[in-house]
C-alpha cells in the first residue's frame, strides 16, 4: 500500500507542477512586439508637380514611425535584408 501511495503522490506532484507551469510560462515569456511596414509605390511621381508633400502627411499621420524613400531598386534591397532587430 505503501507504494501505490507513493506513486500516486508523485503523479499529482507532477500534473500539478505542469498545470502552473501552463499558467504561468505565457507570463514569464513576453515576445517583441509587432513590426508593421507600410509601402507605397508612386508610380505617378513627378507628373503631380513638387509640391506634393506626401512624405510631411505620412511622418504627420504616423508620429513615431520612420518614413524612408528609395529612388533605386538597390537601395531597396539593402532596406529588404536588413530588417530591424
Amino acid at each position: 500500500m505503501g507504494t501505490l501511495w507513493k506513486w500516486r503522490w508523485m503523479l499529482g506532484l507532477a500534473a500539478s507542477v505542469a498545470v502552473v507551469v501552463l499558467f504561468l510560462l505565457p507570463v514569464l515569456i513576453r515576445s517583441a512586439p509587432p513590426v508593421i511596414q507600410v509601402a507605397m509605390l508612386d508610380t505617378a511621381g513627378a507628373t503631380r508637380g513638387s509640391d506634393t508633400k506626401e512624405m510631411s502627411l505620412l511622418r504627420q499621420a504616423w508620429g513615431k514611425a520612420a518614413v524612408d524613400s528609395f529612388t533605386g531598386a538597390e537601395a531597396l534591397h539593402t532596406w529588404e535584408e536588413n530588417w530591424p532587430a
